[in-house]
Parts: structure tokens; C-alpha cells; sequence
């Protein structure tokens, strides 16, 4: 993997002051911030290595490490951590639909047909200047937990098999985490007096300068939406509190990544690719999907990455602003590699 991915710190001074020396990412970490963030109960959790399997409900998620190595120009390690639930087997057609659709208004990871195998996935590229993002990981896991539970509950009133389990000791679990309550109806969690005013000086000040110094130009420029552009990336960060998804899950941002080089009309076919590649094939961070391209016919129109920036996440930041805005950037150049090592690899193919 290549540093240029482009992390800062969260543990870092901004500016000119003395940085701190960072000591590497391990496994153990990742696990032990997932079981004191998500409160998981013991008794449903099963540990494997570089594994852990958790029951919030009778149908679970699985965690893992999917990759990991040093950088090639840095003494720095990576991990590539994966988040993965199933839900049931379709003829592939029939999954592929379902998840575009189910990517359309669910952002906090990825739907997947793989080989008819419907699943709900998501993965972060950890390394020692990103610690930051496992508060956007655990957020993740938690929304998916939760939307599984629900689409788990429309799948079977259908007719289909859905793939519960059974945890190995505990057997099947009856009741569901309390935990799942904060995202299961109405948002519950109180807004913070100020936090809404918080996010647009944040993003409109600091971390406009990270984008500047990490040499992204700026470019619309509104109360609800920047845009910044590459010569091969265009990135959208905005506020849409209007949305069904950030009515649930508070107000946070919306990050959409688009290729500036080319148009990419993607029907579910082509998008369920992209997808699997990221999520598969790519040493990459997969925060949200590649969605499809509401009208191929029109120029301008394409499919872009579209990732949500919850609130319970940037929340946990606010108290400090340059946690804060450094957050927030890490996710947009995570989410904008992604799109650029799609590129690249879909250029090979070519080649």
C-alpha cells in the first residue's frame, strides 16, 4: 500500500508545532475499541484470530482483518479491517437489484450480491495517522447491526431464508442489544446545543485549509455544500439533514466522490462490481457505496461513492477542532482513493 493516501493524525498538532511519534495499529486495539465503544456483552461475542464475531441479534456481524503490511516508503503499518453481515441467498439478478436499490438509501456501508450472496459490508484502512476513523467504523457497524435486524424482518415476511445463527455457546439469541435501540426509530440521542453551528466553522475554516495544503483546489461554495476538485477526483461535502437517513442518525455531512476525468454511467451490474472490487480486491477503505447512475442516457450524469458522516461520530470529535476537521479529512481522502484505485484498476484492465 502507498502512504500517499493522504492521513493526517488525529494525535498530531496542526501547523508548525512538534508531532508526536506514533507507535504502529495492531489487532488487539481495533478489538478492544469495538468492545468498549458497541458495549459488547461477552456472552455473544465469539473471538477467533484476528477475528471477532458479535450477536447483537440473531444475526451477526463478522470483523476481521482482511489485509495487512508496512508502507513502501514508511516504517508505518496498515491493517485492513472488514465488516461483514449476510443476509440470504437470491438467484444473483434478483440480489443484484435489491442491492442498488438498498445502496441508494443506506450509506453507512455496502450492499453486495456476490454470487446471489446478499451482504452488508464495509472496511477501513487503519494505520497510525487514522486512529480517528474507527469512531466512524464502530458508527458503522452499529447503523448496519441495526438495518440489518429491520431488513432481516421485511426479507423474511417475504418468504426468504434469512441466514440467522446461532452463537456456539449461547445458542440462538431471543432478545436484541439495547444498544440497536438508538437507530432502530426516531433518532434518540440528544443534539448538542451548537453542534450544527460547530460543523459548518469547522468546515468552512480548518478544514478547508487541510484541503487546500494537501492540494485539493475549492470549488462551489455554499451555506450547505463545498466542493473540492482534482484533476482526476471531484468531491461534494454538504449538509442534507432533509434526508430519511440523516433524520435517523442525526446531523452529520454527506461526502459524495465522483471521477473528474470521465463519466461513469454504472448500471446495478456494473456498480455491484465496483463494489466487490473495493470491498475484495483493493487496499482500500470502504465507508460507502458507488451507486447507480440515476439516468446513463444523461452527460450529465454518473455514479459516484456516496458516504454519510454521522453525527454519533463527529460528535465524539467536537471538542477538539482539529481532531475535529483532521476526522472529517482523513474520511474525504480515504473515500477519494477509493475512487482513484478503482480507476486505476479498471485502466489496467484496459491496458
Amino acid at each position: 500500500m502507498d502512504s500517499s493516501i493522504g492521513c493526517l493524525s488525529c494525535n498530531r498538532s496542526y501547523g508548525d508545532k512538534a508531532t508526536e511519534v506514533l507507535g504502529p495499529v495492531s489487532w488487539e486495539e481495533v478489538v478492544e475499541h469495538l468492545k468498549s465503544r458497541l458495549f459488547m456483552d461477552t456472552e455473544w461475542i465469539v473471538e477467533a484470530e484476528d477475528e471477532l464475531w458479535w450477536y447483537p441479534s440473531d444475526l451477526p456481524v463478522r470483523i476481521y482483518v482482511r489485509d495487512e503490511g508496512t508502507f513502501h516508503n514508511s516504517p508505518d503499518n496498515w491493517m485492513l479491517i472488514t465488516s461483514e453481515i449476510e443476509f440470504a441467498t437470491f438467484e444473483h439478478e434478483e440480489a443484484v437489484q435489491l442491492a442498488a436499490e438498498l445502496n441508494q438509501e443506506f450509506n453507512l456501508g455496502v450492499f453486495v450480491s456476490d454470487d446471489g450472496l446478499l451482504r452488508l459490508q464495509s472496511t477501513l484502512a487503519l494505520n497510525p495517522l487514522c486512529r480517528g476513523l474507527l469512531g466512524l467504523f464502530h458508527e458503522q457497524v452499529l447503523a448496519q447491526v441495526t438495518f440489518a435486524k429491520a431488513l432481516a424482518a421485511n426479507l423474511q415476511s417475504e418468504g426468504k431464508e434469512v441466514l440467522f445463527r446461532d452463537h456456539p455457546i449461547s445458542g440462538r439469541r431471543v432478545d436484541v442489544d439495547e444498544l440497536l435501540e438508538i437507530y432502530e426509530g426516531d433518532y434518540g440521542l440528544p443534539i448538542l446545543n451548537g453542534f450544527e453551528e460547530h460543523v459548518e466553522h469547522v468546515r468552512k475554516g480548518l478544514l478547508n485549509d487541510l484541503m487546500l495544503r494537501d492540494k485539493y483546489s475549492i470549488g462551489y461554495t455554499a451555506d450547505d455544500v463545498i466542493t473540492y476538485e482534482t484533476p482526476r477526483t471531484w468531491l461534494g461535502l454538504g449538509v442534507v439533514n432533509y434526508l430519511p437517513q440523516f433524520i435517523k442518525h442525526g446531523p452529520g455531512l454527506l461526502l459524495r466522490v465522483m471521477a473528474a476525468d470521465r463519466r461513469l454511467p454504472l448500471d446495478p451490474h456494473a456498480a455491484n462490481t465496483f463494489n466487490l472490487i473495493i470491498g475484495e480486491e483493493l487496499p482500500c477503505s470502504q465507508f460507502g457505496p458507488i451507486r447507480v447512475c440515476s439516468d446513463p442516457e444523461a452527460p450529465n450524469q454518473t455514479s459516484s461513492i456516496s458516504v454519510q458522516l454521522p453525527y454519533g461520530w463527529l460528535a465524539g470529535m467536537r471538542l477538539d477542532e482539529i481532531d475535529f476537521a483532521v476526522g472529517i479529512k482523513n474520511a474525504v481522502m480515504h473515500s477519494s482513493s477509493s475512487m482513484i484505485l478503482v480507476l486505476d484498476f479498471f485502466d489496467s484492465l484496459k491496458a
